[in-house]
């Protein structure tokens, strides 16, 4: 029910719910997203979760790339076409809106179409579908930025690799 409500409707609040489906990003992450951090022209496309003028991120863990699949790069290609800003969410905000009733509004859309779900259900069902592929919790936690233990070494998943465990929760759907 939620993916056709992203690839039916043209609202704000349809594409910050798709971009969230399979990204794990949250709406501040996803509103604050400017333009150059987009990336729909490659092979892996994906979006970059960083400090910018709009949104500071000062969790290093926080700062990320998603790479984009399924309902998410629908989204993402849909905000794009819809708009020309830099900061893209911003053409479809009205000034009076604030993060917080922007995830107010979200949450309300949400809970009509689920059984009481919410945007941070949203989230933990993305995990869900990540181990129930035996998605390794290091990938898990680098696509979702969740604060890593101490590391001898400097192992970053590749972009390329999260990618391809995305891809796998989307042929489930």
């Amino acid at each position: 029910k939620i993916i056709n409500i992203t690839k039916e409707e043209k609202s704000l609040f349809s594409i910050v719910i798709g971009s969230i489906l399979n990204t794990g990003a949250s709406v501040n992450e996803i509103i604050g997203l400017s333009r150059n951090e987009i990336n729909l022209n490659q092979f892996t496309p994906y979006i970059i979760i960083r400090s910018n003028n709009l949104r500071i991120i000062n969790n290093i863990y926080k700062k990320r790339i998603i790479p984009l699949v399924g309902v998410s790069l629908y989204s993402m290609n849909k905000l794009i076409s819809l708009s020309s800003n830099e900061y893209p969410f911003y053409d479809l905000l009205n000034d009076s809106f604030s993060i917080k009733q922007i995830e107010s509004r979200i949450n309300f859309r949400i809970k009509k179409v689920t059984k009481n779900k919410s945007i941070q259900s949203l989230k933990y069902s993305f995990i869900e579908r990540l181990k129930r592929i035996n998605c390794p919790e290091e990938v898990i936690s680098e696509i979702i930025g969740l604060k890593k233990r101490t590391m001898f070494y400097k192992n970053e998943v590749s972009v390329e690799m999260k990618y391809s465990w995305l891809n796998q929760i989307i042929e489930l759907e």
